[in-house]
């Protein structure tokens, strides 16, 4: 029985080491909160009012009205009974601001309010594992429903149909933002626990950059003419507050679990059309954002940038056949997950502890 524990793989699965006697039993087990049954109904009405002011200026304003009605039905690991039975009557209004500035320009001011309801796994007692990040995430039947007021003006720009320049301010306040918290104390052979949680309140705002430019019939090169640039890129600055109760052993400042503080998407794109030929290639980064939230002692859990190419082609052979091909994550730059270990507010990538990497 000890050689069971000190050989290779290979030596562990030969078919005399799989029995109930002296070898090794490979069973599941089950407990009292490893399903639920749950639903979800929802009645919703929409009204909504366009006003055109002028001949430049419209006014538009909605109102959606929203019940429902969310019940989850589970047990403890003791068999404790957990029931979750959420009746909400949600009224959401909206309205925008749209002044046309010429053919081609506007500026557009809008407000409006969402929600965010939970996932019946952000509920439900029980735990599941992820496998890439060798966590356990458990639900919380106590999670409140997230509420969210989204403002923001953008100034838009059309040259052509397929041409766009725009720049966007917006602001975001959430109430009730659900986070993913560590569970402290929890978890066995490395595998930490993590549950969900209402923080208080948050904001999230920024600047957004839209730009779409093809080159069609501005160079003598043909292929210059079949060359376009994209680009979408955001600057957010956010910060939640947990309130007296959560904040307990936890940063009262800093960013919201899952918000990056930067964003940036660009492409360039060639498209022949005689030929039928069309090439792709594609550019994405996101700053570091909290992945898991820590406690005092045990810092937050960061992902760090990652920037990302891909190339894909396009080519038509025959009148229904095209080919089709391409080259994912060309730079396969590692995942890292770090902690602040030295706590010095620098994440350093060889100084500070890493969590987890791999490609």
């Amino acid at each position: 029985m000890q050689e069971l524990l000190t050989n290779g793989i290979s030596y562990i699965f030969q078919e005399e080491n799989i029995n109930n006697v002296d070898g090794i039993r490979i069973d599941e087990q089950t407990n009292p909160n490893d399903s639920y049954q749950a639903t979800n109904n929802l009645s919703a009405a929409y009204a909504s009012l366009n006003l055109p002011i002028n001949s430049l200026v419209t006014f538009k304003v909605g109102l959606r009205a929203e019940n429902n009605i969310q019940t989850l039905s589970s047990r403890t690991t003791t068999g404790d009974p957990v029931e979750v039975n959420n009746p909400i009557l949600s009224i959401l209004p909206s309205s925008s601001l749209t002044i046309n500035l010429s053919e081609t320009m506007l500026i557009k001011a809008a407000y409006g309010q969402t929600i965010n309801r939970p996932e019946f796994r952000e509920l439900a007692p029980f735990g599941f594992y992820d496998f890439n990040f060798n966590f356990t995430n458990r639900g919380n039947p106590n999670l409140q429903t997230p509420t969210v007021h989204n403002f923001d003006v953008r100034w838009e720009l059309y040259p052509s149909v397929s041409e766009v320049l725009s720049v966007a301010v917006f602001h975001k306040q959430f109430y009730n933002p659900i986070e993913v918290t560590f569970v402290p104390g929890a978890g066995s052979g490395g595998a930490k626990n993590f549950t969900y949680n209402n923080a208080q309140s948050a904001i999230s705002q920024g600047v957004e950059v839209e730009f779409r430019k093809y080159f069609r019939d501005m160079f003598a090169s043909n292929f210059m003419n079949n060359l376009g640039i994209a680009l979408n890129a955001s600057i957010i600055k956010s910060e939640v507050e947990l309130g007296e109760e959560v904040a307990i052993g936890q940063s009262n400042i800093r960013p919201l679990q899952g918000q990056a503080p930067y964003l940036v998407n660009g492409g360039l794109f060639y498209n022949n059309l005689d030929k039928e030929f069309q090439v792709n290639l594609q550019y994405n980064v996101i700053g570091k954002r909290i992945l898991f939230i820590g406690f005092e002692g045990y810092p937050d859990i960061y992902e760090m940038p990652r920037h990302s190419i891909d190339l894909s082609f396009s080519k038509r052979i025959y009148k229904n056949i095209t080919i089709n091909g391409g080259i994912a994550d060309i730079l396969n730059m590692p995942v890292q997950l770090l902690q602040d270990g030295n706590q010095d507010g620098i994440f350093d990538r060889v100084k500070d502890q890493t969590i987890q990497s791999f490609r």
